[in-house]
């Protein structure tokens, strides 16, 4: 039965849709938006099978090029992130060094202008025990250091590991098929199929479309007649 609903029960109908297919999902639309395509994405990584049909190039391209790239902006995020703390760690590890330089550096230039061995003994004695405590307290941080790096580095071969699955998978998936100007919106996820004249976008402003349940034979029909780009 055609009812008329609301564009934004109708997106949320559909996107909350996809997100619980189980199996398969098939999108034929004139537009989508970013959630409809991070929703599909998703699913394709998550073992489901996506075909798309749409006169969307945008987002159709993105879809395409995410096939290669899911998850390398974030992989590469931690990899800086794990930089950082091995240049932290490097720079730490080398700080006593750093620090006995300076305070004997001070002794000297001190001892040269008063001349004083009693002074200059006092300098070395308080010199050796900052360092002797500082020492400690680098060897206490820099045993976090490590353990904070290894467990980071795990972390990131464990990530891209997860990562690279995901790509193959999106790629064994997701199907994208790019058509002439499309004028209705056709969502199947699993055995449910649903057809309406509204495009797959979040509208601003509140419009009302056509909104109906199809059999899936139907819908063959349909994308029988629906010329795909090559």
């Amino acid at each position: 039965m055609v009812v008329v609903e609301s564009s934004k029960e109708i997106y949320s109908n559909l996107l909350s849709a996809i997100n619980k297919a189980s199996s398969k999902v098939l999108v034929v639309t004139e537009k989508l938006d970013q959630d409809v395509a991070e929703a599909l994405l998703s699913r394709a990584a998550s073992g489901i099978d996506i075909k798309l049909i749409t006169s969307d190039n945008v987002w159709s391209k993105w879809l395409a090029n995410s096939k290669l790239s899911y998850r390398i902006g974030d992989e590469k995020k931690i990899q800086e992130e794990l930089n950082e703390l091995e240049h932290q760690i490097t720079l730490f590890s080398r700080l006593p060094i750093i620090v006995a330089v300076i305070l004997y550096a001070v002794s000297f230039v001190l001892f040269l202008k008063y001349g004083s061995i009693f002074l200059l003994f006092s300098l070395v004695i308080s010199t050796l025990i900052t360092i002797i405590i500082f020492y400690y307290i680098k060897s206490k941080r820099l045993k976090e250091m490590y353990n904070q790096y290894n467990i980071s580095k795990e972390n990131l071969n464990n990530f891209q590991e997860q990562s690279k699955a995901f790509r193959n998978e999106i790629s064994k998936r997701l199907e994208i098929n790019e058509s002439k100007d499309i004028g209705f919106t056709i969502i199947c996820c699993d055995s449910d199929c649903f057809i309406t004249s509204m495009p797959l976008i979040r509208q601003r402003e509140e419009q009302y479309h056509f909104f109906d349940r199809v059999n899936y034979g139907d819908v063959v029909v349909l994308l029988s007649q629906i010329p795909i780009a090559h």
